[in-house]
């Protein structure tokens, strides 16, 4: 199916899905959820599509839509905030960088895209499985 150059951890693999997302969807940006990653790591080399199966084996499904950067920040801090096992982290990958900013009770506040317009709108693709001050960054590259 491919090949990596270089050994992949589980947040190098949700990178490269939230990309081949974005790509399979022709969006300009992908998300994906870091808990539909099956695998830790992948080794450098040729990639089987058996082992594609392996890294994500549930079929998942695309969803696409327009939006705009303040849309996606109201996704991402609902999902930060939920008061689940998955609240207050980073789960959701995007093929865009973006800072979480939270208080001092770890709860989301806003979100900055520094490489997005705001009020423009975007065409998202999304996979179905979806300290004080301090910034929390998810940055794909």
């Amino acid at each position: 199916m491919g090949e990596f150059g270089a050994p992949a951890d589980m947040q190098a693999l949700a990178n490269w899905m939230a990309a081949a997302v974005a790509e399979a969807a022709g969006a300009d940006i992908g998300f994906y959820h870091i808990g539909g990653v099956r695998l830790d790591t992948l080794a450098a080399g040729g990639v089987s599509r058996a082992r594609i199966y392996d890294l994500e084996p549930f079929g998942t499904r695309v969803a696409t839509m327009q939006m705009t950067p303040a849309q996606m920040e109201r996704m991402i801090v609902t999902k930060y905030n939920e008061p689940t096992r998955e609240g207050h982290r980073i789960d959701l990958v995007s093929t865009t960088p973006y800072e979480i900013e939270v208080d001092e009770d770890d709860r989301a506040q806003e979100v900055d895209f520094p490489e997005l317009e705001e009020g423009r709108l975007y065409r998202v693709a999304i996979s179905e499985l979806q300290g004080t001050g301090l910034r929390r960054r998810c940055d794909s590259r």
